[in-house]
């Protein structure tokens, strides 16, 4: 979805150039357009294909973004073949007056999942979910216990992680409220049923607080 900046007239929106390896050079474009006309105001690369909205911080005048790289690893799923599994990913932060790359940082698996980064007093943060894909036209979760991340927003330095353990993957972006966060996931396999979770952690620390079921 386009992020709206109202101030300025503009708005920010994420387009995937392909769908590929890192060896060949995915990249996306993060485009700036004026609401007044739809002219281009700029636009930014930044490489690895994505799925997701940006999301802008007004008063710091900063965008973030994730992809990801598909693996063309070969993976087995009880009695289906895999032929593509997104692997490794990357998060962005750019500058909004120009798409300047201010900071970025590498994603354990890629950021395949249509979630949007999340923002709250200085921090920011991104959940990961990875999917296997078949010839045989089968999609699935593959839950790989892909982590949250919080970063420090100014400087992208690594604040927490959190993986809740094997076989679970995150379904949808994080939340803030005050000092918490609050995210959903899913576990389970296709021919036993997938079940969810919703899970509230200390927004600072990362900390699980509770877990509903």
């Amino acid at each position: 979805s386009p992020v709206l900046n109202a101030e300025n007239g503009v708005l920010y929106c994420l387009s995937t150039g392909g769908f590929g390896t890192k060896e060949q050079g995915t990249s996306s474009t993060v485009f700036c357009i004026s609401t007044e006309d739809g002219s281009e105001v700029w636009s930014a690369s930044i490489d690895g294909a994505s799925f997701s909205s940006v999301a802008f911080d007004s008063e710091k005048n900063l965008l973030f973004a994730s992809t990801f790289w598909v693996d063309k690893a070969e993976n087995k799923f009880q009695n289906l073949t895999f032929d593509y599994a997104d692997s490794e990913g990357a998060f962005y932060c750019l500058d909004a007056e120009g798409g300047d790359i201010v900071w970025e940082a590498e994603l354990d698996g890629g950021s395949l999942h249509n979630t949007s980064p999340a923002i709250s007093n200085g921090i920011v943060y991104v959940t990961n979910r990875n999917f296997w894909f078949s010839s045989q036209g089968y999609i699935i979760p593959a839950f790989r216990s892909s982590p949250l991340y919080a970063f420090d927003e100014e400087d992208g330095s690594l604040l927490w992680t959190y993986q809740s353990g094997e076989n679970t993957g995150f379904t949808g972006s994080p939340s803030i409220s005050e000092d918490k966060v609050f995210i959903c996931m899913s576990y389970g396999g296709y021919d036993s049923g997938i079940a969810s979770t919703i899970t509230c952690l200390d927004a600072e620390s990362g900390e699980e607080e509770w877990v509903y079921e």
